[in-house]
This record gives C-alpha cells, structure tokens and sequence, in this order.
C-alpha cells in the first residue's frame, strides 16, 4: 500500500488535469473572441489615418518642389500612375494619386516626382470645395507654393479631402483641408468640416 501512495503523490505534482486545462483553453478562447473585432476596427482606424498623414506629405512634398523648382507642381488622382485620370471617374482618388512637374499647366505628367498607390479595397478618398461643393481631380501649387486654382483664391474659400472605410466607421473617417495658402490641415470625424 505504501507504494501506491508514493505512485499517487507523485502524479499529483506534475502537470494538469484536463479539466485545468479545458478552462485554460476556454478563458483564451473568449479573451480573443473580445479582441479581435477591437482589432480589426484599430487597423482600420490606423490605415485611414496613415492615407491622411500620407496624402498631407504629399501636398508638403509637391508644395515644396514648387518652389524650388520654380514651376508648377500638379497632384492628380491617377489609376495607371502615369497619367491624370479623365473621362468618367477622374475624381477617383482611392486608385491612387500621382504629384509631377507641370510647368505648362495642361495637366500632362511629363516628369512624374512621385506616384501613389491604390487604397486598400473598399477604403473611398474624395474631395470637395466647401464653397461650391465642386470635386476636383487635381490639385497645383504654383512656383510661389500657393494654389493656382482659382476656386481657392478668394476669401476663405477651401478644399476637403475625406478619408473613409467601407463600411464608413465615424473613429476611421479622417479629412485633410486645404486652406487657401496651400497649408494642409488634420481633422478627425466630427470636428470642424470633417463628417
């Protein structure tokens, strides 16, 4: 008898039972089924903001190439990355956006500076003036880095570029809003014109 108690002693010391062990598999279970969709809504909310910061770089870049170059510098939303886009979606911004020297203003890629890629499948970035509600395609800096379009000459006129998911998620919508200097500005969903 004295050696079943040493036999059971010692089983009792290593490991887990599997009742133990069912419970262990069971709380990782729910702790993951709890974090997973905050997540996937972190990831969205982090990839709209990254095109925000992204697109706000851009327009610094493009902006600053204007003045040293001493010439027009064009950013356009571009599908091929090689040229504007025309026809029936040129305000397609999600395909992608291309920023190049333009100095005879026609809006033709000569000597592309810099080319974007397309968002991710679903993700939607548009623009539109605040004054007349008109969406643009592109958008130039002139040599003195200012905007050439007339639209955003005037006293405080200012164009909007909106960042969205799909499904549009308030927390991963971001905007950037031109001022009429050219300065790009940050806005989260529900602050200032960013809906």
């Amino acid at each position: 008898m004295s050696n079943f108690s040493a036999i059971t002693r010692n089983k009792s010391g290593f490991g887990m039972s599997l009742i133990e062990l069912l419970v262990v598999i069971g709380i990782v279970a729910v702790m993951s089924a709890i974090a997973v969709p905050s997540f996937s809504g972190i990831s969205r909310q982090y990839r709209t903001m990254g095109v925000a910061n992204s697109f706000i770089g851009d327009l610094g870049f493009a902006r600053a190439e204007a003045i040293r170059q001493g010439s027009t510098v064009t950013i356009c939303a571009s599908s091929d990355g090689q040229s504007c886009n025309t026809g029936t979606a040129p305000n397609s911004w999600q395909n992608g956006w291309i920023i190049f020297s333009d100095p005879l203003q026609n809006k033709t890629a000569n000597t592309l500076l810099r080319v974007r890629s397309a968002l991710k499948a679903g993700d939607s970035f548009s623009n539109v003036e605040l004054i007349s509600k008109r969406q643009l395609s592109s958008f130039t800096f002139g040599s003195n880095g200012n905007p050439t379009q007339v639209s955003l000459v005037g006293a405080s006129p200012r164009l909007l570029f909106t960042i969205r998911t799909t499904p549009v998620k308030s927390n991963a919508t971001f905007c950037v809003e031109i001022k009429r200097t050219g300065r790009p500005e940050f806005q989260k969903s529900g602050t200032k014109n960013c809906i």
